[in-house]
């Protein structure tokens, strides 16, 4: 991965030159007799050269007892083995505006060494010289590192048929995930990288564990409508999560914040009468900070704070009518509530959040003939403006002022599509 330096020419991005550093055919100072060379200096921002080998293996089993007409019983386990080996380096030549020189996260300044003697555009008086107490550069972190991960991982669950049409189940489990080369590769607090391939650096960061209980029903009434309804508390260990950077809109690490949780509830039902079909989903979940740690920023994160980016209540609902045997029409509702932006981990910035959102989606399908089906869908049908993302304490390039960074997401779109299905058994599914 290589970044450069470029600049927005009628809309577009465009690599160029870099314009704010020049040197001179002989070295001495610009001149009329003795002009500046703007094109012999590069434009290169960083560069990133990885190699990564992810193996996973894994033995488990699995059996289901009837222990009587009514109640089944299912035991399971998994020996999970994971290893990652990577080799490469993240280097640092300029930054963001071209400049030579730079000051890291832990305060170290460096200078690119190709720059000494070149002069800025602004005056062209004085060549630049190293900065007092910098390091020569360009700054380089390495990405080698060597990690295995292992665990056994067992699980339990029931079924009881409590009649012919109503069910319960539950179950505990228990769940292991490595970490990803991503997440390794960008998980030292005092270079921090940009999502999601911005990497910088390999500490060792430790497997993520999960045991979850969960408790449930389903059922049916009538000939064409169901139920589901769960409780599920979902606790993990050396959670992994993404801490943004101080002052930065893309730029954060990942790290082991310790113990985190999960608690909430789901409902479904669905229902066909007539020509219409109707489905509703609504979830509740609770995500929250089990262990106190500090950020890099030094904000104090503790237990029972809730984690950003998980909105708490999600409702889904689907429509759709039979118009005939070939025409079917179709919507879905979507509403999603406020979730706390990143940088906002302590829950102390009241308007640390991002907005809540509903959302509408329209399709329709036309069978042409059992083998070709033209399909058109409109989402975000009242161009919805709304935000999935927010990093919060972002100072503004334009004003200065301290306020909360919102990532747009997608506006109205329309899309038509056509499916051919040229045989098989299914074909007139």
């Amino acid at each position: 991965q290589d970044s450069y330096l470029a600049r927005l020419v009628d809309y577009q991005t465009v690599v160029t030159q870099n314009l704010n550093y020049a040197v001179t055919p002989n070295g001495l100072a610009p001149s009329l007799s003795n002009l500046p060379d703007f094109t012999r200096l590069s434009n290169r921002l960083r560069g990133v050269n990885l190699d990564s080998t992810t193996r996973d293996w894994s033995l488990y089993f699995t059996d289901t007892l009837d222990l009587t007409d009514k109640l089944k019983i299912s035991a399971a386990g998994s020996f999970n083995y994971s290893t990652i080996s990577q080799s490469g380096a993240s280097k640092q030549y300029l930054n963001e505006d071209g400049g030579y020189s730079w000051t890291s996260g832990t305060g170290t300044s460096f200078y690119n060494p190709t720059y000494l003697g070149a002069y800025k555009s602004n005056g062209l008086t004085t060549a630049l010289a190293a900065p007092p107490g910098a390091v020569e550069g360009p700054e380089s972190n390495s990405l080698d590192g060597s990690h295995r991960y292992q665990r056994f991982n067992p699980a339990l669950g029931f079924n009881y048929q409590l009649d012919a049409r109503t069910g319960l189940f539950g179950g505990y489990s228990e769940a292991m995930r490595a970490p990803t080369s991503v997440e390794l590769s960008c998980a030292n607090p005092q270079s921090p990288c940009a999502l999601p391939t911005g990497f910088n650096g390999d500490p060792e960061l430790q497997a993520v564990v999960s045991k979850t209980v969960e408790l449930g029903a389903r059922g049916r009434w009538g000939a064409k409508s169901t139920w589901n309804a769960a409780v599920f508390d979902s606790r993990l260990s050396n959670d992994i999560q993404f801490i943004a950077a101080p002052n930065s809109t893309s730029f954060g690490y990942f790290a082991n914040v310790g113990k985190t949780e999960r608690r909430g509830f789901e409902l479904g039902a669905q229902t066909s009468v007539d020509k219409w079909f109707l489905a509703a989903q609504l979830g509740h979940v609770q995500a929250l900070y089990r262990s106190a740690f500090t950020t890099s920023t030094g904000e104090a994160v503790l237990s029972g704070n809730t984690i950003p980016g998980i909105p708490r209540s999600s409702f889904k609902l689907r429509a759709t009518y039979a118009v005939d045997p070939e025409w079917l029409l179709g919507a879905q509702l979507i509403a999603l509530s406020s979730q706390y932006a990143h940088g906002n981990e302590s829950n102390a910035d009241p308007a640390g959040k991002v907005a809540g959102y509903s959302l509408l989606n329209l399709d329709a399908h036309y069978c042409v003939s059992p083998e070709l089906q033209i399909s058109a869908s409109v989402s975000n049908v009242f161009n919805k403006q709304y935000s999935t993302y927010g990093l919060s304490h972002i100072t503004s390039i334009y004003t200065v002022a301290t306020q909360q960074f919102l990532t747009p997401a997608a506006p109205r779109a329309v899309w038509v599509g056509l499916s051919y299905r040229f045989g098989g058994k299914d074909k007139k599914s």
